[in-house]
């Protein structure tokens, strides 16, 4: 091209300029059009699939037919024409490269590349990486896959038998990576283009194989699991309590390790909290948490959740308790408003009061905020609850519970003392 060929008006440009510009754009002359079998789809706009340009392997470019559709079907602006045909345009090589090398990694797959997804399954990543629980069988492949988390990509690395020693990246025989929604295939570390041809048609074939065993153990993924623990008691009146929770969450320590899954890693060291959906059930002190599997979930966080241990003991115990004591105190609050020798006693009461029983103080403070009326009652001192309601037409009190770390005996206890004392 000449600077007398620049003509200040894109629209003066032929169709035969602006697609020879769009082919000289999109050209690629590197190793892996000798690769690649069939034409490759690529996008036009890099945030949807379509339209698209066709890609040549034959004559290293995009086609003029699918430059014509797009020509004819989109609206592109004069500038963007004009940066075409100068070659100005921001380089595509890069995204040009990750389509035709996945191409070819979906070529060399074929229908097995669907299971490439698996690799991201928490649930596969635990078998590859050997973190398996009781319940979950061992993962057999015929090629060993390790994991280099990256802060930016995530690489799968293929070893094979003759490597199985030396874990190092730039010693696996082939590389799976995902990015931009898409997996590539190495067989340098650092390279997407270089790829051996050789090596990637010796290794496939068992690849292929390992991908349909994962899919199988990914098929056989158990649907439902069911555990019973013991728990602290809870008054059989709040059972019901129980049987409207269908979350428990549960906290575990992530990894920094690189090899770990991918699903726990945590650079900064922070713990892991999930909420698995739950069905209860509850006999004296016997908890049964069962919970139904996505195929891809991990085992371990309802193991963690489920396991016999103090730790986990306590932590269902206290959402146990959190929950029956807030239903038990709503529904005491309904009980305590439609207490009419309760809610009579405390609508006169304007001055405090208050009588000492054995060892034990109760009162009654009375204040106003405002048209608020707002009555403090006390056991030996400690504040247990506040009711509240507007002075000349409230008919509801609001009430709140004050004493702090209280567990759930601790309340229906403090409750029904105060029902008792009218």
């Amino acid at each position: 091209m000449k600077f007398t060929d620049i003509k200040p008006n894109p629209k003066d440009y032929s169709r035969e300029d602006i697609v020879k510009g769009f082919q000289n754009h999109y050209r690629y002359t590197g190793q892996l059009t000798k690769l690649i079998q069939t034409p490759v789809k690529i996008p036009y706009s890099p945030f949807q699939k379509e339209p698209y340009f066709i890609f040549d392997p034959n004559i290293q470019t995009v086609t003029e037919e699918s430059i014509n559709y797009i020509l004819d079907n989109e609206n592109i602006s004069d500038s963007t024409i004009q940066d075409i045909v100068c070659n100005t345009s921001y380089p595509i090589f890069d995204t040009l490269i990750q389509h035709l090398n996945n191409h070819y990694l979906k070529e060399q797959l074929g229908n097995a590349y669907e299971y490439l997804k698996f690799f991201q399954y928490p649930y596969v990543q635990d078998a590859l990486a050997n973190l398996i629980i009781r319940n979950q069988k061992p993962l057999t492949t015929r090629f060993s896959y390790v994991r280099f988390n990256s802060i930016i990509n995530d690489h799968i690395h293929i070893f094979s038998q003759k490597h199985i020693f030396d874990i190092s990246p730039s010693k696996s025989d082939m590389i799976i990576e995902y990015t931009d929604n898409k997996y590539i295939i190495k067989t340098q570390y650092d390279s997407l283009i270089a790829i051996n041809d050789a090596v990637v048609s010796a290794l496939i074939p068992d690849l292929k194989k390992d991908l349909e065993t994962i899919k199988e153990y990914v098929d056989n993924h158990p649907k439902q699991l069911t555990k019973t623990v013991t728990i602290t008691p809870i008054p059989e009146d709040c059972h019901d309590y129980i049987k409207t929770i269908n979350k428990l969450d549960v906290t575990f320590p992530t990894s920094k390790y690189e090899h770990d899954p991918a699903w726990l890693i945590n650079r900064r060291g922070f713990p892991k909290i999930i909420s698995l959906d739950v069905i209860l059930a509850i006999k004296d002190n016997q908890l049964t948490i069962t919970h139904d599997f996505e195929p891809e979930e991990s085992l371990q966080p309802f193991n963690q959740l489920t396991i016999a241990t103090d730790k986990a003991k306590r932590n269902i115990d206290q959402q146990l308790q959190d929950v029956c004591k807030a239903a038990y105190f709503h529904d005491q609050c309904d009980i305590i408003n439609q207490n009419k020798t309760l809610s009579t006693f405390l609508a006169k009461l304007d001055r405090d009061v208050g009588f000492k029983d054995g060892h034990t103080t109760y009162n009654l403070f009375v204040e106003y905020a405002g048209s608020t009326k707002i009555i403090d009652y006390y056991e030996s001192g400690l504040s247990i609850l506040r009711l509240q309601r507007d002075r000349d037409y409230g008919s509801r009190w609001d009430i709140s519970y004050r004493r702090k770390d209280s567990n759930l005996l601790r309340t229906i206890k403090d409750i029904e003392t105060f029902k008792s004392l009218f």
